[in-house]
């Protein structure tokens, strides 16, 4: 799926979790904490705080800033980078936008693993020893940890969103193995993972990357081409990460325009093909029904329509309808 680096076929279903992830890194970092900003200030130090916060002192935080206009963050974050040799702080010369910022994040991983983190999630304090354990002993590409959604004030939430998203994830004891068209049919049923809370073996993510042209869905083409690769993705129960959905988010904004659907269309017009020529057919499947996307999309119209937005309303509709 990815310029010709993602490889063919690859095992299906719940895997041998036999393995492991190199140890230690030439900077002394296990973990990078790759964390591309714009967005909230006061959300961002409530991130930033929690890196610091682990138990797992091992990591190297990367924080690359896309032109962010708040006067006081940069200075700030230079200040933390000048106290602790384990920050970094990067701004864009120019702005790249969240695809840019991605594949510039991914530019500056160096450790054995990283994590993409949004900034405005928050880690849980066990985050980075559980996700490095759980590398250690199994052969997972990426692991998905356990999650905990939380609104912008930080309060435990559960919307319908997420309790979709519970639905559909792999079912089986964790931590669990899923790999291959498996893997591939239930991300394009609905995505169940949380990517800033995803942490990769780098050599993967270096090796898929994100790909050009997407600003919204770059995280799905990621992990769909990791699927098509036959790489595991590791899912596992015990919640060390704290997931913030509110109302400012760029995926939350893009959805109610609409535009956000525009380019899970575009991808899953691509995926249904890509996976036919693998001959796996209920990914095909899967990605041409998109049935969890337009239902979302239907779910949001009573929005558009409460702020008048009729272009927007009627993108969601064409979308909802197929």
């Amino acid at each position: 799926m990815s310029d010709g680096t993602s490889g063919q076929g690859g095992a299906s279903g719940g895997g041998d979790l036999g393995g492991g992830a190199p140890e230690g890194s030439g900077t002394g970092a296990a973990v990078d904490v790759l964390l591309p900003f714009y967005g909230d200030p006061g959300l961002l130090r409530e991130a930033v705080a929690s890196v610091l916060a682990q138990r797992e002192r091992a990591w190297r935080l990367v924080v690359v800033d896309d032109g962010h206009p708040d006067p006081a963050t940069a200075p700030w974050l230079r200040g933390l980078a000048g106290q602790d040799e384990r920050v970094e702080y990067h701004r864009n010369e120019r702005q790249l936008g969240a695809g840019g910022n991605y594949r510039r994040c991914v530019e500056l991983a160096r450790a054995p693993l990283a994590v993409v983190m949004g900034a405005d999630d928050v880690m849980l304090p066990g985050y980075l020893s559980r996700v490095r354990d759980l590398h250690a002993r199994t052969a997972a590409a990426v692991v998905q940890p356990g999650v905990v959604v939380v609104d912008g004030a930080g309060d435990r939430v559960r919307p319908a969103a997420d309790r979709v998203k519970g639905l559909l994830a792999p079912r089986g004891r964790r931590p669990l193995a899923v790999a291959g068209e498996e893997l591939a049919t239930g991300l394009l049923h609905g995505n169940w993972t949380y990517f800033p809370s995803l942490c990769w073996r780098t050599d993967v993510l270096r090796r898929h990357g994100f790909r050009p042209g997407w600003e919204v869905v770059q995280d799905l083409a990621l992990l769909l081409d990791v699927a098509a690769s036959g790489e595991p993705l590791v899912l596992d129960d015990e919640v060390v990460f704290a997931y913030r959905r509110h109302g400012g988010s760029d995926s939350a904004v893009k959805a109610v325009s609409g535009s956000r659907f525009d380019e899970e269309r575009r991808l899953l017009d691509g995926a249904a093909a890509d996976m036919a020529a693998r001959g796996w057919a209920r990914a095909a499947r899967s990605a041409r029904w998109r049935a969890t996307s337009r239902l979302d999309a239907a779910s949001l119209l009573p929005v558009a329509v409460r702020g008048r937005d009729l272009a927007a309303a009627r993108r969601l509709l064409a979308h909802a309808l197929g």
